[in-house]
């Protein structure tokens, strides 16, 4: 009879044990949950911030490839008008040879 009390008893305390380890197992795992989310929350932080920057870095190269063509035909635009300005002189020359006597 001792022996089949002391078997319960054993059998009792491991009950006991078991019921600790699965606590015990259940609190890491809602601590792993709460690290998991919160690591998730900073992912998508992280995720956001690299849109902004990639957003801003993308508008300042874009301006500044506008500003370049601009520039580009800003100084195309400036020999235009001085080649048209020589040829008007040119063609003022002319206009003066021929209604001139004896050219200009």
């Amino acid at each position: 009879m001792v022996g089949l009390v002391e078997e319960i008893r054993k059998v009792l305390e491991a009950e006991e044990e078991a019921k600790k380890i699965i606590e015990s197992a259940k609190k890491e795992a809602e601590e792993i949950k709460r690290k998991a989310e919160g690591f998730k929350v900073d992912v998508a932080k992280e995720v956001e911030e690299a849109k902004k920057r990639v957003a801003s870095e993308l508008e300042a190269k874009m301006k500044e490839e506008v500003k370049a063509v601009e520039e580009e035909l800003e100084a195309k635009v400036s020999k235009f008008k001085e080649a048209a300005s020589r040829n008007m002189d040119k063609a003022v020359e002319e206009l003066l040879k021929l209604v001139l006597p004896g050219g200009a």
